[in-house]
């Protein structure tokens, strides 16, 4: 039994094997709604979420939602942003540093969650990838 479990435990640290294909631990569900890409107020989907359905040349304007008691709800989406999720089916997506779709960026491959890197609390645009 004991054995069952360091196995059990080692193989979810290193990513769950899916139909033969590896699923990095780092791939992370935050709940967003299919076919949505969505921005969070703090890493690892935390709190305010803003969410987009389709590219965003810049950010400005938008503000994240969420109950008034929420962390980080009302506050803008640009230069604000600590994790991110795309849900878009059949979509890659990426988040730049700079207005226009330019800069630095952080790539999020479909059903792909995790906290921005390239572009943390420095997010400008969004652009969102049909992969078909």
């Amino acid at each position: 039994m004991r054995l069952k479990r360091a196995v059990s435990v080692a193989a979810g640290a290193a990513g769950l094997v899916i139909g033969g294909m590896t699923v990095p631990a780092s791939a992370a569900d935050y709940g967003c709604p299919t076919n949505y890409f969505c921005f969070y107020y703090n890493s690892n989907g935390a709190n305010a979420r803003w969410i987009v359905e389709s590219s965003r040349a810049d950010l400005a304007g938008y503000v994240f939602g969420g109950l008034a008691s929420t962390p980080g709800a009302g506050q803008p989406v640009k230069n604000n942003s600590a994790s991110a999720q795309n849900s878009v089916e059949l979509s890659s997506a990426r988040v730049y540093y700079n207005s226009n779709f330019s800069g630095a960026s952080d790539y999020f491959s479909t059903g792909t969650g995790k906290n921005l890197v390239n572009t943390y609390n420095e997010n400008a645009s969004v652009r969102i990838y049909l992969d078909f």
